[in-house]
């Protein structure tokens, strides 16, 4: 009879837990955030493409930041800037953004781009010796 009971114990808490992970929703923008600091940019990827784009209070600016970030890695410069703009686009304020513009830009060998990226980060991009000597090395680049 124990048996039984135990048995029928398992079983109904095995169906309360199967209910319960269905009902559950899993933040695919967060999850793709976690896998990109881990360096699984690819399952970052598809788990960001997993995300509910049409849900009424989705994020569309750490979507597209994350976005952006995860080409960035995979050294698709281009396709990452786009990603950054749409951020913007979509209300992304964080100057440090144009940073990774600015990266991009240069990886392109868009010295112009880079240098009007950097203009745009403000005072972030004023104060760090890195970013001084890349602004410099665009304009000597571009012969200016």
């Amino acid at each position: 009879m124990k048996l039984l009971f135990i048995l029928l114990t398992v079983l109904q808490l095995t169906v309360l837990a199967a209910e319960k992970s269905q009902n559950d929703e899993v933040d695919h923008v967060a999850l793709a955030a976690l896998l990109m600091k881990d360096g699984h940019y690819v399952r970052a990827a598809e788990t960001l493409n997993e995300a509910d784009t049409t849900q009424k209070e989705f994020d569309f600016v750490l979507y597209y930041t994350i976005k952006g970030l995860i080409f960035t890695k995979q050294q698709l410069y281009s396709a990452a800037n786009e990603q950054f703009y749409k951020a913007i686009e979509s209300g992304q304020t964080e100057p440090t953004i144009y940073l990774y513009i600015a990266q991009n830009n240069f990886k392109l060998n868009d010295y112009q781009g880079t240098i009007d990226a950097l203009d745009k980060a403000g005072e972030v991009a004023a104060t760090k010796p890195q970013l001084l000597a890349l602004r410099a090395e665009c304009h000597w680049k571009l012969e200016q």
